[in-house]
């Protein structure tokens, strides 16, 4: 069974499976798929997390986000100490991106498929364009105003400033030749080519975080989110009790909220009787 925003993203991980491929190289075809058909979530410019059970072992990879070399605790803060909306809109708002580099070393330790067949799906949509559903849409006002900010986005999302509507075409050729560079070059294809004037500068700050990005994969659970450390544990301990037990750490990188949720997920990859009736 297959789960995702997206139908698109999810008859893709259902594809591979079809074809022999195991839940990792499913899971990156869904990524893929969904870097394309639910950009607002599912993106190459982002990260995330894998928790999984695999020939009897816990694994989870922390493929988060991270901070630029260059940045600076001050750096949302104007002359006066106050916020500003930096952390939101423009280039100081992008983290190195994790999306790529997880996934690809995911596929590496636990993947069967060869990893230019993976990622054909999304190739296949972006360039042939796909009718954009509400998984699609956003429909936050706010959002779209952002958008028309930059020249690249409002011409991707928008139309007469507004989002395009359910049902109409969406195609992407540019970020099709950025998904067959990371086919045919791995990781590579991302992190040490240049993919675009906007990619290029909103990670000025951080090329050589950008170009050495790479994520950890541990046995046991272990990850940093929001603080908090996911450590091996018993098969009995429930995740309220993983996360009490958890190590802060110095400087978190996540979000609130992370840490209780993804204890969730390593709880449901060590005990396989939750979620039984």
């Amino acid at each position: 069974m297959i789960a995702s925003a997206s139908p698109f993203a999810t008859e893709a991980g259902l594809a591979v499976l079809r074809q022999g491929g195991n839940a990792v190289d499913a899971a990156v075809a869904v990524a893929m798929t969904l870097a394309v058909t639910y950009p607002s979530a599912g993106n190459l410019g982002g990260g995330g997390f894998m928790v999984a059970r695999i020939n009897g072992t816990n694994v989870a990879l922390d493929f988060r986000e991270t901070a630029p070399a260059a940045a600076t605790r001050d750096m949302y803060l104007d002359a006066n100490g106050q916020p500003t909306d930096r952390s939101v809109t423009g280039a100081l708002a992008a983290g190195v991106p994790g999306s790529v580099a997880g996934l690809f070393e995911a596929h590496r330790k636990y993947g069967t498929r060869p990893w230019r067949e993976l990622l054909q799906t999304a190739i296949t949509l972006a360039d042939s364009g796909f009718a954009i559903d509400s998984a699609f849409r956003d429909d936050d006002e706010g959002t779209a105003k952002r958008m028309a900010l930059d020249s690249t986005s409002t011409a991707l999302f928008l139309e007469n400033g507004k989002f395009r509507p359910i049902g109409s075409t969406w195609r992407a050729p540019g970020l099709a030749n950025v998904l067959r560079r990371i086919a045919e070059r791995g990781r590579d294809g991302f992190y040490t080519r240049r993919n675009g004037r906007s990619h290029r500068r909103i990670h000025e700050s951080g090329r050589r975080d950008h170009q050495q990005g790479r994520p950890g994969v541990v046995s046991a659970c272990v990850a940093h989110p929001s603080g908090v450390r996911l450590s091996r544990a018993s098969r009995r301990l429930h995740a309220p009790r993983l996360v009490r037990r958890a190590d802060p750490c110095p400087h978190p990188r996540h979000r609130r909220g992370e840490g209780p949720r993804v204890a969730g997920m390593a709880h449901a990859c060590i005990d396989p009787r939750l979620g039984r009736g």
